[in-house]
């Protein structure tokens, strides 16, 4: 069947045990949808890349049109498709490097902390907090993209080191890490935003049971997480 469908803007996709993630970032809401029904919708949707995804289902015979038309139909209701190729195509993230994990600095000596640092997280802390109250996961995404778009290169690895353990010991004065990993990850990019060409913000997501994650990321080494957790996850977005 020939591709006739496209993502909506705010919409993000990825592949879960052969399953459809949804993730719609304008209500930040995730859906479901089954192996089944993902085979029948698969080839009405357009891809970035020409041809089908390479492995993603095994050959089957072409389903009948009505069976793939009503599925569409019914994400259309949702406002996860939309009908015709001016939306969005779907991108599959795939990443074929390792993560590597930043281990923390240690030498003789440390850095004694300056007010001024604390107070920069602080705000940092306080502007995570009021953009995730008012604005919308999608408008927070779109921000941070133009942040990232603006940012100056940054090649200076070491000092970015350094103010990333910086921040590491400045955190516990002001939040606790865990549980809240968008707010975590949204906080780190306000206080690296001059890093941000650099820096990747990706968001993935897991079955059985189904979990969300956001972490961030600067030339495949995950910045604040683990690497054995962050495999669990498919990348649904990346900003």
């Amino acid at each position: 069947m020939q591709a006739c469908f496209t993502l909506p803007a705010n919409v993000h996709l990825a592949f879960c045990d052969r399953c459809m993630i949804f993730f719609d970032a304008t209500a930040d809401r995730y859906s479901f949808l089954s192996s089944e029904d993902a085979e029948l919708i698969m080839p009405l949707i357009a891809i970035e890349q020409d041809g089908p995804i390479a492995g993603l289902f095994p050959p089957t015979p072409t389903p009948a049109p009505a069976e793939a038309l009503a599925v569409a139909a019914d994400l259309q209701a949702q406002g996860l498709l939309v009908a015709g190729l001016g939306g969005k195509r779907f991108q599959r993230w795939l990443y074929t490097q390792p993560l590597k994990e930043l281990p923390r600095r240690i030498g003789p000596r440390s850095d004694l902390l300056a007010f001024r640092d604390v107070l920069r997280l602080l705000w940092c802390a306080t502007a995570a907090k009021a953009m995730l109250k008012a604005l919308t996961l999608d408008a927070i995404i779109a921000r941070v993209g133009r942040w990232k778009r603006e940012a100056p290169p940054c090649a200076d690895w070491p000092r970015f080191v350094d103010q990333l353990e910086l921040y590491k010991r400045i955190r516990p004065l002001i939040y606790r890490k865990g549980g809240n990993c968008l707010f975590d990850t949204l906080c780190m990019i306000l206080f690296f935003k001059d890093h941000l060409s650099e820096i990747s913000w990706r968001f993935g997501v897991r079955l059985r049971p189904f979990r969300a994650h956001a972490w961030l990321e600067r030339d495949n080494a995950l910045l604040d997480d683990e690497a054995a957790t962050v495999h669990d996850y498919e990348v649904i977005m990346e900003v």
